[in-house]
């Protein structure tokens, strides 16, 4: 019997010159393509902007301002875009133009936490792309494993088709022998077409699998798909696998971000009343009933300073120092779904090397009844019932080879995901390897 990874060569050949896509493919382009990582590039090139923002007030303003009005009296005009801009209008018709200069260069510390909240931001954002990322990267790997599981089904179901044609044949030639009645070539006709409506419908999955995975890795249409070629490695241990997790998954990276901004916030929030130093120079000129008036030029500092906003400033440290605890409940809380999840997904990996192998034995086993059956039957010592029978048990082995071999490589992606990784070479941790499917043959062997 062909070894299953032979088969799916050439089951899954590409036909004429059509684009082949491997699975190492489809993760790059998952990383790059799936609408959940463009969403969160987008979050970070918002997240940029932001954080440039937050220092713009401590950077100088230049500002170019002109009025002009007529009527009796003098009057103070401000600035519509510069507050601290404003020009005195004497009587009669007046127009007078400045241009001001102004730099915060003393803020108690609110440039620096200005900083720090934008670059929290920032890593938060990152964050989100990380995760983005991890889950594009695993949705591709659930996908190619269903979609290699249903060709497995393919090439399984197409031996099944020439077992149920070759039960046909042989049925007739007992029949014409007088060995068995004619109403067995009947039953032996309804195995084969059953065997053809499984494999029209087995073709129709593996489409829909392309399909899917081609949306994983952000494809306009699905291509033919290669081989499974990843080698499934993961930490030697469940503690080494929690350790990773820790260290790696997105999910508490991104709620420290928060804390941390949270934190810098509040301590804005607690110099937001301390005084400012700032740098202004103003130049101005004009006319004022039809003479020119003298221009005109200062320079110095200014020393502001609130002294009391009526708690305003105090209740917004509050909230701030509360949103900041809620963040650091929610690094506990991602640390603990992380070591569940983890422990999860080692079980489920733990126990897919014993699957494999039982499910390889299986197969191997059904195959030599199957072949026993078949001289048998030939033989007239065998019954088609018996045939029938050992068909089915081939047929049941073989899909449960197909399962087991699904079931470890998305339990390895579930645990990669699981610790927020796309490969442990991400993180320097012991590595393991469980035995795949080329290491359990040659041990079965």
């Amino acid at each position: 019997m062909k070894t299953l990874s032979a088969i799916l060569i050439v089951g899954l050949a590409a036909a004429g010159s059509a684009q082949t896509l491997s699975l190492a493919d489809a993760e790059e382009l998952a990383k790059e393509r799936h609408p959940l990582v463009l969403e969160a590039k987008a979050r970070i090139a918002a997240a940029e902007a932001e954080a440039s923002g937050l220092l713009s007030p401590f950077k100088p303003q230049i500002s170019l301002n002109g009025y002009a009005a007529g009527g009796g009296g003098s009057m103070i005009f401000p600035s519509m875009t510069a507050p601290r801009n404003y020009a005195r209008l004497p009587v009669g018709n007046t127009a007078i133009a400045n241009v001001m200069v102004s730099w915060r260069v003393w803020s108690s510390g609110r440039d620096k936490l200005s900083a720090q909240i934008g670059g929290a931001k920032m890593a938060f954002a990152e964050q989100l792309l990380r995760a983005a990322q991890v889950q594009a990267v695993f949705e591709v790997r659930e996908a190619f494993a269903d979609a290699e599981f249903r060709a497995a089904h393919l090439v399984h179901g197409n031996s099944a088709i020439n077992r149920a044609e070759q039960a046909l044949a042989d049925t007739h030639a007992l029949v014409k022998a007088g060995k068995l009645a004619e109403a067995f070539v009947y039953r032996a006709e309804a195995e084969l077409a059953a065997a053809r409506r499984h494999d029209a419908v087995t073709q129709a999955n593996y489409d829909a699998a392309e399909a899917h995975l081609a949306h994983a890795a952000g494809l306009p249409a699905p291509r033919e798909l290669t081989t499974w070629t990843a080698d499934l490695i993961a930490p030697k241990d469940l503690a080494s696998a929690i350790t990773g997790a820790n260290l790696s998954r997105p999910e508490i990276s991104l709620w420290r971000a928060l804390a941390e901004q949270r934190s810098a916030e509040a301590d804005y929030a607690g110099k937001a009343l301390g005084p400012d130093v700032s740098f202004m120079a103003m130049s101005s000129g004009g006319s004022a009933g039809g003479s020119s008036l003298d221009p005109t030029g200062k320079a110095g500092l200014v020393f502001s300073w609130t002294l009391e906003d009526g708690g305003s400033r105090k209740n917004r440290k509050r909230q701030k120092l509360a949103e900041m605890s809620a963040a650091q409940a929610q690094v506990q809380g991602a640390m603990l779904a992380a070591n569940a999840e983890t422990a999860a997904a080692w079980a489920r990996w733990d126990a897919s090397p014993t699957a494999l192998n039982a499910a390889l034995g299986a197969v191997k086993a059904a195959n030599a009844f199957y072949e026993i059956e078949q001289v048998r039957f030939k033989a007239g010592k065998a019954t088609l019932a018996e045939l029938l029978e050992a068909h089915q048990a081939l047929a049941e082995a073989e899909a449960n080879e197909a399962e087991a071999i699904r079931f470890q490589r998305v339990s390895w992606a579930m645990l990669m995901a699981s610790m927020g990784l796309v490969s442990l070479n991400e993180l320097a941790l012991p590595e393991g390897r469980a035995a795949g499917v080329a290491e359990l043959r040659k041990q079965d062997k």
